[in-house]
């Protein structure tokens, strides 16, 4: 009978032990129901701006451009590795047109050749008016604004070009331009391109050289900083980021140094300047891959935004450990 008498007492009456438990556990809840509610959504976030890149990408008449450009080299370079094939049944197959994939990788390339016209109608218009942007923003004189505006002129006399030769071969301008000129415009049309793939590359190779010169500077400027707790407003805080912006700028820059060299490639190859025979066209066709892939692929990811996650001020305690000399590691430097 005494036993049945002993209880548990109400939870008004908690002793000091059992109320600081408690206190406990709803903060262990409080902090997992944070984290699990911080997780998710850069999941779900990150699912959407997939999403997202590559609806933009498909959206717009750049974007679809470079699809059908990545699929017209895909089906060239296809083409060229039948073509070229050291194989004799290939041979012997593709000499009687017996090879129906090579057909239809020649027709594929064709169609996306010529549907990438329409992308490209009047886009000198747009050329023009980067050219009077450059132009007039600022009147300081310097090597990379001469090579903006040089790639951006060619880029317009080559778009020009460009519609032309395809009015010309629909018909609307038969009566002013004949097959002879035709050819002669193509080979005009390739020149103002290399004009404008050389302007990049240099321009590409001079912002890579600036932009390595910046990391350094932010490199020794974090080492300069006093070994301390890291808050948002600290000096080294913004000069954390600047580093990392600077480091993503470089490697985009390298992506457009390497698609530029391979352009200048392919029309080293199309122009047949001196000694052009030494690059052989399943390697050229292999260049158009590439370059394609190179223009796809900074167009899906190249507009993406860094995120942020905004910390509660009751958890800004929770990690507050991290030091200068711990957040950079010099061995990681571009």
């Amino acid at each position: 009978f005494f036993f049945l008498m002993i209880r548990r007492p109400p939870r008004s009456t908690q002793s000091r032990s059992s109320a600081a438990s408690d206190v406990y556990k709803r903060q262990v809840s409080t902090q997992s129901t944070y984290i699990v509610s911080t997780v998710r959504p850069l999941a779900d976030q990150s699912d959407h701006r997939k999403a997202s890149f590559v609806g933009h990408l498909m959206s717009t008449s750049k974007g679809r451009d470079k699809i059908c450009s990545l699929i017209q080299y895909i089906a060239q370079f296809y083409y060229e590795c039948i073509n070229n094939s050291n194989i004799l049944t290939v041979q012997e197959l593709h000499g009687e047109s017996a090879i129906i994939s090579a057909l239809i990788a020649i027709r594929i390339r064709k169609s996306m050749s010529s549907g990438r016209k329409i992308f490209r109608f009047l886009k000198f218009v747009d050329e023009i008016g980067h050219i009077h942007k450059v132009a007039f923003k600022s009147k300081k004189r310097s090597l990379p604004k001469f090579l903006t505006i040089l790639g951006h002129i060619a880029s317009a006399v080559y778009y020009f070009l460009d519609n032309t030769i395809w009015a010309a071969n629909i018909g609307v301008l038969t009566s002013l331009v004949s097959q002879e000129k035709i050819v002669d415009l193509k080979q005009k049309k390739d020149s103002f391109s290399l004009t404008r793939s050389i302007s990049n590359l240099i321009f590409s190779i001079l912002k890579v050289r600036r932009n390595q010169r910046k990391v350094k500077e932010y490199i020794k400027l974090i080492h300069s900083y006093p070994n301390k707790i890291i808050t948002s407003g600290d000096p080294a805080y913004e000069t954390v980021r600047n580093l990392i912006r600077t480091r993503r700028k470089i490697r985009f820059r390298t992506l457009d140094v390497i698609h530029g060299c391979l352009r200048i490639i392919m029309l080293y190859r199309s122009l047949e300047l001196p000694h052009h025979r030494i690059l052989h066209p399943v390697f050229v066709a292999f260049c158009g891959v590439m370059s394609s892939g190179i223009s796809v692929f900074k167009a899906a990811i190249e507009k993406e935004t860094f995120l942020k996650i905004d910390i509660p001020e009751e958890t800004k305690t929770m990690d507050t450990s991290r030091s200068y000399s711990a957040l950079f590691d010099p061995a990681s430097a571009v």
